[in-house]
């Protein structure tokens, strides 16, 4: 599974009233709604300014969206005419935001040379109906965080299937505070459980078939971790504090591993138990269930 986000070129220029778009004298002023936070957005603040000095002509107005909020509220905008034309966003949103009309189609010639080189997966994550309707700027995926302290004291090998998995989290859980696994309850993070116990979204015929054997096999392999062998911290997985929850207790030594992505490695190392030795933190492909690796 990847995870892609995508800038959306809104079409809201064509809308009475929207917020961007506007041009005058020769300039141009956009608005670009970014769901990025921390150290991304930051890097994004010295991205636009750098293509600001290149393109004086062009003023983009930068503004921080909550991730989970955004898709409505840019639904939101769009009909009331107020959208802003440039939006970080989800690919899973593409296909309902170009059916309903609220992004303009990019054509290939618009990319330029830089269209032959993208990865030929993203670009097909950005079409709907043959058609672009974004540009690519990221494909990522999630891997096995781990902690190679813990690992060296408990003499543990990276976990390769779950059954490995399983028995390293069990050995890394003290009973006195430490243990080997943080679940993340959200359906991205919990797709290499999902997959790994060959879950499908769909059939062949297009039905859907989450409710399943396998799906029940994958959730008691988590309620298995969580309840009966309790290697995982016995908090409320339920609310918006639950990601940072996670980053935290392994940043700080409480957990062992994590399931994460890229974009949480710098302040993964900014944490107490990486700060002073970088080279704890180990990164592994997930591992393999029974039907595979995610």
């Amino acid at each position: 599974m990847i995870f892609l986000c995508v800038n959306l070129t809104g079409c809201c220029s064509k809308k009475d009233g929207a917020t961007g778009g506007s041009a005058s004298g020769g300039k141009t002023d956009l608005v670009f709604w970014n769901t990025m936070s921390g150290i991304e957005a930051e890097a994004m603040d010295k991205i636009l300014e750098q293509f600001h000095k290149e393109n004086p002509d062009i003023t983009i107005k930068h503004e921080i969206i909550p991730f989970y909020e955004t898709r409505d509220k840019f639904r939101e905008a769009s009909n009331q005419g107020r959208a802003p034309d440039i939006l970080r966003a989800d690919r899973f949103w593409i296909p309902s935001f170009a059916a309903e009309k609220l992004l303009a189609e990019i054509s290939p010639e618009e990319f330029g040379d830089d269209y032959k080189e993208m990865v030929p997966v993203s670009k097909e994550l950005c079409m709907w109906e043959g058609k672009n309707w974004a540009v690519p700027i990221s494909l990522d995926t999630l891997g096995l965080f781990y902690n190679k302290k813990h690992f060296k004291e408990k003499k543990l090998k990276i976990p390769n299937t779950f059954d490995d998995f399983l028995k390293a989290a069990k050995t890394l859980t003290d009973g006195n505070g430490k243990y080997g696994f943080f679940i993340y309850p959200n359906g991205w993070y919990l797709e290499p459980f999902l997959f790994g116990f060959g879950v499908n979204y769909f059939d062949k015929q297009g039905n859907i078939a989450i409710k399943s054997d396998a799906t029940k096999r994958a959730f008691d392999f988590l309620l298995h971790m969580k309840k009966d062998l309790k290697v995982v911290p016995p908090v409320s997985l339920s609310g918006d504090h639950v990601y940072s929850t996670m980053v935290g207790s392994f940043k700080r030594g409480q957990v062992s591993m994590i399931m994460i992505g890229p974009w949480e490695i710098r302040s993964i190392l900014e944490g107490s138990e990486f700060r002073k030795d970088n080279l704890r933190l180990g990164v592994a492909p997930l591992p393999k269930g029974p039907y595979g690796r995610f």
